[in-house]
Order: C-alpha cells, then structure tokens, then sequence
C-alpha cells in the first residue's frame, strides 16, 4: 500500500530539506505548496489572497498525489500541518481514500530557527518565502506542536 508523508515544522526548520531526502529514500513524488505558490501567484505569505489560493492549491496537489498513490507510489506533502486540525483533516484525507500515512515533525529550537531563516532570507533561494525573523515569535505562538494525544503516526526529528 502506498504512503503519504506529512510534515509539521515551523519556517525554517527543514521541511522541504527532508521532504527531498524523503522522497528520494522513497521513490516517492513530493508536491511543495510554497514552491507551487510562487511559480504560479505572485503573492507573500503576507497577502490577504494567499491563505485562500494556498488551501485551494493543496487540494489541487491532493488530487495529484491520490493518482501518483493509486499506482502504489508514496507521495511527500512538503507543507506544514502547524495545527491539531490540520493534522487531524489530512491524516483522514489520506486514510479515507485508502492510503497509509505517517507525519515527521522536525523539532527546532527556536534560537536555530533564528540562524536557519536569516540564512535563508540571506540567500534568496528560489522558491522560497521571504520571512522576517521577527516573525518567528508570532509564529511560535500559533503553532501548536503535536503531542501524543493525537493519536497520530507520527516521528519526531529532533534537530538544532
């Protein structure tokens, strides 16, 4: 039966680095929102539109990865489940249409993030959002990390 690979993770914590040696460990196809988002809208995380697009586009890739697994091919979704609903609607997504799952979070502390995201901001590396470091507390404080209540598959990847 073939997999779907979810990960969780804050900005800069590695997300779509894993996602590549994922799939390649694999043999898996990875669909990456941001880098889809960017090659196709020319929109920040930051734009009112963006929220909207980027859930649509995840359905889009959705639908994508459920014709790669019916030919017994794993998938990586290399986008980040930052929240206990999240988790818990694609974890179904994934069991409803029949497919197993397992979802890696990539835990970072958050002074490593500081140092991940300004080399990457540095950088300008293609497909990639531009994320103020400021940023990071915020996003701290929405993000909520998975815990074993959530009676998920889940691998924690501890790193930093």
């Amino acid at each position: 039966m073939a997999t779907v690979y979810f990960l969780c993770g804050m900005a800069a914590s590695g997300k779509t680095t894993f996602a590549k040696k994922l799939a390649a460990e694999k043999a898996a196809v990875r669909f990456t929102l941001d880098e889809r988002m960017i090659a196709k809208y020319d929109y920040s995380i930051y734009d009112e539109a963006y929220g909207d697009l980027a859930g649509k586009e995840k359905l889009l890739i959705w639908e994508e990865a459920k014709t790669v697994l019916a030919f017994g091919v794993d998938v990586v979704l290399d986008w980040s489940l930052w929240s206990k609903q999240a988790r818990q609607e694609w974890s179904q997504k994934a069991l409803a249409a029949g497919y197993d799952y397992k979802l890696y979070y990539l835990k970072v502390p958050l002074e490593a993030l500081r140092q991940r995201l300004v080399s990457r901001n540095d950088s300008a590396q293609l497909f990639t959002h531009f994320i103020p470091v400021e940023e990071l507390e915020r996003f701290s404080g929405i993000f909520e990390p998975p815990t074993s209540t959530e009676n998920l598959k889940l691998e924690i990847i501890m790193e930093g």
